[in-house]
């Protein structure tokens, strides 16, 4: 493992990775997991501000995401609820009128 962070792909990106491309990003991530897994082991993460802000950041971002789901969902539900109820009024009117004398 020669290097602490991967090489760029060459050219715009529309040109395959060559062999030596495809195994730096396979040894930079390889060596990246090994040491994330050392550190965690020596508790590296404990007491630690910046892993403590990252954590809770991820975890406002991933309830916002669930927020923003839910709130789809019962938009989506409340559509939907709207339709039916408005469906259910025009059938009702629609009887009634078929039920008033001289319709």
């Amino acid at each position: 493992m020669s290097s602490c962070s991967p090489q760029p792909l060459r050219g715009s990106g529309s040109d395959p990775p060559t062999e030596g491309e495809l195994r730096n990003l396979i040894d930079s991530r390889v060596r990246e997991e090994v040491l994330y897994r050392k550190a965690l082991a020596a508790g590296l993460d404990n007491n630690d501000v910046v892993v403590r802000r990252r954590m809770v950041q991820k975890m406002d971002f991933n309830r916002m995401r669930s927020e923003r789901a839910k709130t789809a969902l019962f938009e989506g539900l409340l559509e939907k609820y709207e339709v039916e109820i408005d469906d259910k009024i025009v059938r009702q009117l629609a009887l009634e009128a078929d039920q008033t004398p001289g319709s």
